[in-house]
């Protein structure tokens, strides 16, 4: 992941506690001042327009998981707004941000603003743009690689301050890790806002804040070397023990999206039941998942039907009415019907050698 180092004056802050926030069309928007209780945040002023969420966090590590959908984004419209004077102005594709604010005003903004052309290929898609606001008002503004997607359709952004950096992850179809950048130990956050530009029509559908656990470090703690997983796999005489890759999955994107193409390696647990240990192909966190932390724990039922325990892109463990059943020796798929009857398919793999792990001392862990 592309790493942007931003410098900011050192200010010491102390560590404070924060109400946890979820807010969805069933719980209601009342937050938004002024604004409608559908998550609507319409702005027909020539400024932009800012909506605060409540009980932002401070130092502690936290997650920002926003799904919003940019309503005035149709390619070659206009939409109105009036000016100061009260004349009516027309802006094209307006954008929509969000802002992390420590007490000293210093800003971390991710702003998603349309790149589109002049027209003659017709190809758009909304990138992602991140300023960084120092305290004195120093403003640097990075354009991020690469479209996220395109259109009026739902985004989800994922902001996660953890120690001194902040992180981001952003698509439509798929969660991609965007960047992560230092914004060092003293920035402690005490707001959060939304902002659409002048014309613009956001319409939040779901956002939450959430303190972190430290789950990864609990991954990290139960983590397998590649080499003893590599052992377990070749001294098993079980048919089913080996490398297995996602193949095929049919999900509820609204509500479950994909965290990546997982190689993943299966041995069994001595129980009648198996592990699967995660080998690679993260695209979400993928600075954070290492080779040999547990994905997944099958718990056998009955017959070829297991009670499943999932651990997603995230470091959370899915285990409510989680299922998965065995076709043969060569198919594995993982039921998740809390999320709307979705499912993930694995299939085994044949001729598959995990890479050896790289140390700086040549030691494992």
């Amino acid at each position: 992941m592309k790493r942007v180092l931003a410098a900011f004056a050192a200010v010491t802050m102390a560590a404070l506690s924060y109400g946890e926030v979820y807010m969805n069309g069933a719980r209601g928007f009342a937050w938004m001042e002024e604004q409608r209780g559908d998550g609507i945040i319409s702005n027909t002023a020539d400024s932009c327009l800012w909506r605060t969420v409540p009980s932002a966090p401070m130092a502690a590590d936290f997650t920002l998981r926003l799904i919003a959908a940019n309503r005035h984004n149709k390619s070659g419209t206009e939409y109105s707004y009036a000016d100061s004077r009260g004349r009516t102005r027309r802006a094209q594709h307006p954008a929509w941000q969000v802002c992390l604010g420590d007490t000293s005003g210093r800003e971390v903004t991710v702003r998603l603003a349309t790149d589109f052309d002049d027209g003659i290929t017709g190809f758009e898609r909304e990138t992602p743009q991140l300023t960084v606001t120092g305290a004195e008002g120093a403003e640097q503004t990075i354009d991020l690689p690469g479209g996220i997607g395109r259109g009026t359709r739902r985004l989800q952004l994922i902001l996660r301050r953890h120690g001194s950096d902040i992180s981001l992850a952003a698509g439509y179809d798929e969660l991609r890790d965007i960047c992560v950048f230092a914004a060092g130990d003293d920035f402690a956050v005490n707001s959060i806002r939304l902002g659409v530009d002048p014309g613009g029509c956001l319409e939040v559908l779901s956002l939450s804040v959430e303190e972190d656990a430290d789950v990864f470090g609990d991954l990290e703690r139960t983590r397998q070397p590649v080499a003893r997983i590599s052992e377990l796999v070749s001294d098993s005489g079980d048919p089913r023990a080996g490398y297995w890759a996602l193949a095929g999955r049919s999900l509820d994107e609204k509500m479950m999206r994909p965290g990546g193409s997982y190689t993943l390696a299966m041995t069994t647990d001595g129980n009648g039941g198996y592990i699967l240990y995660y080998m690679g192909g993260a695209r979400q966190n993928s600075n954070r998942w290492r080779p040999g932390m547990v994905k997944c724990r099958l718990t056998p039922l009955a017959g070829s039907r297991y009670d499943a325990v999932w651990t997603d892109a995230e470091g959370i463990q899915l285990r409510h009415d989680v299922v998965a059943t065995m076709d043969g020796d060569n198919t594995l798929t993982i039921h998740f019907p809390q999320f709307n009857a979705s499912d993930i398919v694995l299939q085994r793999l044949e001729n598959y050698n995990p890479q050896p792990e790289c140390h700086a001392d040549d030691t494992d862990p």
